[in-house]
């Protein structure tokens, strides 16, 4: 259910679904849960940008909108990982 909201964009449902998801993902199992799913592949797809875009990144994602959620989900699974590695 989770992708299905996620897949129709950006809307009001998306961006709380995705700020859950950062919450989930800060810790390691959550992280791999997410991983295991089509969902990484849906958030990327939040924060791809036009190269014609890039210099108007900065003035269009706010804080704690669905492309900043997106974002650190993305860091925080990274970080996950990493961090299996070093261990």
């Amino acid at each position: 259910m989770l992708s299905r909201v996620l897949r129709h964009g950006k809307s009001e449902a998306a961006r709380w679904c995705c700020g859950l998801l950062k919450n989930i993902s800060r810790v390691r199992e959550g992280a791999d849960r997410i991983c295991e799913t089509d969902l990484p592949s849906i958030l990327f797809s939040f924060i791809e940008i036009e190269d014609n875009d890039s210099e108007t990144l900065s003035t269009t994602w706010v804080n704690n909108s669905t492309e900043d959620f997106a974002l650190y989900i993305l860091l925080n699974i990274v970080h996950c990982k990493t961090m299996d590695q070093v261990s």
